[in-house]
C-alpha cells in the first residue's frame, strides 16, 4: 500500500497558483480541473453554506465558494 491516494490532486489552496495577469485578482488562487479540494467536492457534492461555516478565513472561504462554479 505504498504511496495510495484517494484524490489525487495537483494543487491546493494555500499553494495552489495566483492569478498575476490581472491586476485586480493578483490576489486570487486559481482553481484548475486537478485542485485536491474540487476534486474532494466533486466526490461529496455541492457544499453549503453550514458546511463551509467552519472556515474563518476570507480567502478559504471564497476559495471554497469558488470550487462549485468550475
Amino acid at each position: 500500500m505504498k504511496n495510495r491516494v484517494l484524490f489525487k490532486g495537483a494543487s491546493c489552496f494555500p499553494l495552489s497558483p495566483r492569478s498575476s495577469k490581472n491586476e485586480q485578482y493578483q490576489n486570487v488562487n486559481v482553481i484548475s480541473k486537478q485542485d485536491q479540494l474540487y476534486l474532494t467536492f466533486k466526490v461529496l457534492g455541492k457544499q453549503t453554506d453550514e458546511d463551509l461555516s467552519f472556515l474563518s478565513n476570507d480567502h478559504m472561504l471564497d476559495y471554497a465558494k469558488r470550487l462549485d462554479k468550475k
